[in-house]
């Protein structure tokens, strides 16, 4: 489904399959409190928001390929130095509990109007 999603003909298919679960497991978390149908395997029983749930998953694959880095270390650092031993911390990262969404991934979802929201409640 990424291939054809993607048309990448070119990545193997091992760093396909790394950057899946990765993609996955951060999708897993961005839909914690997202309310939908399942069957018993936990699948959407609603073929478009399956359709959904794969295109923006196989968005998150892209991006965590492109990132070539499938720990999500690298991001966390804006500088590095192996001699002396310093590191700067990216401050985009300070304080950022959730993975990063690919922007496309994330599109994807709210368009779809599948990620969890609370209600705005006015006092």
């Amino acid at each position: 489904q990424y291939r054809a999603w993607s048309g990448d003909s070119y990545t193997p298919a091992q760093r396909i399959q790394v950057a899946l679960q990765r993609a996955t497991e951060d999708m897993d978390l961005a839909l914690v409190a997202a309310v939908y149908r399942t069957d018993a395997d936990g699948m959407p029983l609603d073929p478009q928001l399956a359709n959904v749930l794969v295109r923006a998953t196989s968005a998150q694959v892209q991006y965590v390929l492109a990132q070539n880095d499938d720990s999500g270390i690298k991001r966390e650092y804006s500088s590095t130095s192996v001699g002396g031993v310093s590191a700067s911390r990216a401050a985009s990262q300070q304080g950022g509990a959730l993975p990063r969404l690919a922007p496309r991934a994330l599109s994807i979802l709210r368009v779809a109007g599948v990620l969890p929201a609370a209600p705005l409640v006015n006092w």
